[in-house]
């Protein structure tokens, strides 16, 4: 079976214990976060094999990171190690009334010092999806010229291209990047997106007129539009579906879309229909949000197929 290649960067994640103002708080807990590694444990747990790529500091975070990432089961052996710029840090705020804050320590961090030189045919030896979002791109120009080199070598190997625009607006602050966020859904084979970036993108969020852009663009094979806690709007070239939210008790929604995105690639990868597609990434991006984290509410291929066949699991 071809593996999944997921490129971008991965930051260390500080999570407070308590609700509130970080003064008072005195507990934290370590983790990680990173959209295109989530996605990719999320299809190492539904038995693919998955790698990710990247640049992290030669540092205690970064080798964290290899350690907690590599015993998910991807495989981290061609991600640089740079002595000389840190690992990104991310830290979560969570309000008692209000959405998780997130504070990013990434400016000048090893990843965002990645380039072309990352990446070479060599790279794609057995790949059959490269999954990127467009926060790499917007990283540093370093980071504009490997996502274009990613897209020539894919496109020349026939490797199919999954793209999440995943917008940062933090990361937006000194330019606007919609047009070239847009070339790159552009040249895509598989598109994720919230109805949220389709309005900030394209001004529209209709499913339908966004699907008609999309695919006139040039993306070829599929597309995902997800609306959150109402559900998703699932597309090939020649067939559309609605897919209603899997009922959850959301704890922490953060995470959900890349946990989505392994879901569905999972059903491509595995030759299903496309509303199967469509089912797997809102049970997978459903159940993610019930744990805090971004990975820890990941399902195992099992514990997916169960819940699409309403099999309840044995608890005794």
């Amino acid at each position: 079976m071809p593996k999944i290649l997921t490129i971008g960067e991965t930051m260390a994640v500080m999570v407070p214990s308590e609700t509130g103002p970080y003064q008072y708080i005195n507990h934290f807990r370590l983790c990680f976060a990173g959209a295109e590694s989530n996605t990719a444990i999320g299809l190492s747990k539904l038995g693919h094999q998955t790698e990710w790529l990247s640049c992290v500091g030669d540092d205690e975070f970064g080798r964290f990171l290899l350690s907690r990432i590599r015993a998910e089961g991807v495989s981290v052996s061609h991600v640089r190690l740079d002595a000389h710029a840190p690992t990104g840090l991310m830290a979560k705020r969570f309000n008692p009334s209000s959405e998780t804050e997130v504070f990013y320590y990434r400016s000048g961090s090893a990843a965002s010092q990645m380039n072309e030189t990352l990446i070479s045919e060599k790279s794609f030896e057995d790949v059959g999806i490269v999954h990127m979002t467009g926060i790499t791109p917007v990283l540093s120009q370093s980071c504009l010229r490997l996502t274009r080199r990613v897209f020539e070598l894919a496109r020349s190997l026939n490797v199919r291209i999954s793209f999440d625009p995943n917008i940062r607006m933090k990361l937006w602050k000194q330019e606007d990047y919609r047009d070239l966020i847009k070339e790159f859904i552009s040249q895509s084979n598989i598109v994720f997106m919230g109805l949220d970036e389709g309005q900030l993108l394209y001004g529209e969020r209709t499913p339908q007129t966004l699907r008609d852009i999309i695919f006139t663009s040039g993306c070829t094979d599929y597309l995902a539009l997800k609306n959150g806690s109402a559900g998703a709007y699932v597309y090939s070239i020649n067939e559309d579906c609605y897919i209603p939210p899997h009922p959850c008790v959301c704890i922490d929604p953060v995470g959900a879309g890349d946990a989505f995105n392994a879901g569905f690639l999972s059903g491509i990868l595995d030759g299903r229909p496309l509303k199967d597609c469509g089912q797997r990434g809102g049970i997978t991006g459903a159940l993610c949000t019930q744990v805090q984290g971004d990975i820890e509410g990941l399902p195992t291929k099992k514990e997916l197929i169960d819940i699409q066949n309403h099999i309840s699991p044995i608890t005794r």
